[in-house]
C-alpha cells in the first residue's frame, strides 16, 4: 500500500480538480474532465517513477470498479418501464456503433484497438466507457487520448445537431428520447 500511496493521491487530487471544474461546466462531465486532466498531467509532466504504482492502480483497478458502481445509479424502474421495444432499440444501436466503428476502422486503417475504444465511447457513455474498455483493448496512451476527444467532439456536435434533426423528423418526446439515448 505504501508504494500506491503517491500515485493514489495524485489521481485523488486530479478527481477532486475535476469535480470543482465540473461545477463551471457540467456538461462535459466530472469522469471526462478527470481524464483529459490526466492525460494533461501525464504529458506534461514528467512525474517521479515513484507515482507509477499507484496511477497504473487507478487506472485499472478504481476506475474500472467506479464505472461498475455507476450502474447501481441507474433508476431501474424506469429502466423495466421503458417497455422491451425500447430497450431492444438501444441494445440495437449500441452494438451497431460497436459494429459501424470496427467496420469504419477497417476500411479506414484505423488500429482495431482504437476503432473499438471510439466504437464503445459512441455507443455507451462517452468519455468514460473508453476509459472502462481501455485496459481490456490496448495500453497505448495516444489511442486513449484520440478515442476520448473524438468521442467527445462527435458528442459536443450532436449536442447541437441532435435538437435539429428532432425538429425535421417530427419526433415525439419518447421517439425523441430514444433517438438521444441511443446516440449520445
Amino acid at each position: 500500500m505504501k508504494q500506491l500511496f503517491p500515485g493514489l493521491m495524485l489521481a485523488a487530487m486530479v478527481g477532486g480538480v475535476a469535480k470543482v471544474i465540473a461545477l463551471w461546466a457540467p456538461a462535459l462531465g466530472d469522469v471526462s474532465i478527470a481524464i483529459v486532466l490526466g492525460i494533461v498531467v501525464a504529458n506534461f509532466w514528467k512525474l517521479p517513477e515513484s507515482f507509477a504504482p499507484g496511477v497504473r492502480y487507478s487506472e485499472k483497478t478504481i476506475l474500472s470498479l467506479a464505472i461498475m458502481l455507476m450502474g447501481f445509479g441507474l433508476n431501474w424502474e424506469k429502466l423495466a418501464g421503458a417497455g422491451w421495444v425500447s430497450l431492444s432499440f438501444l441494445l440495437i444501436v449500441v452494438v451497431s456503433t460497436v459494429m459501424v466503428s470496427f467496420v469504419a476502422g477497417k476500411v479506414t486503417g484505423v488500429k482495431p484497438s482504437l476503432s473499438l475504444l471510439i466504437g464503445m465511447g459512441n455507443a455507451i457513455c462517452g468519455a468514460s466507457a473508453v476509459a472502462a474498455s481501455a485496459p481490456l483493448l490496448t495500453k497505448n496512451k495516444e489511442d486513449i487520448g484520440i478515442a476520448v476527444s473524438v468521442v467527445n467532439l462527435l458528442g459536443t456536435l450532436g449536442i447541437f445537431a441532435m435538437p435539429l434533426i428532432i425538429a425535421a423528423l417530427n419526433f415525439n418526446a419518447h421517439h425523441a428520447s430514444l433517438l438521444v439515448g441511443g446516440t449520445l
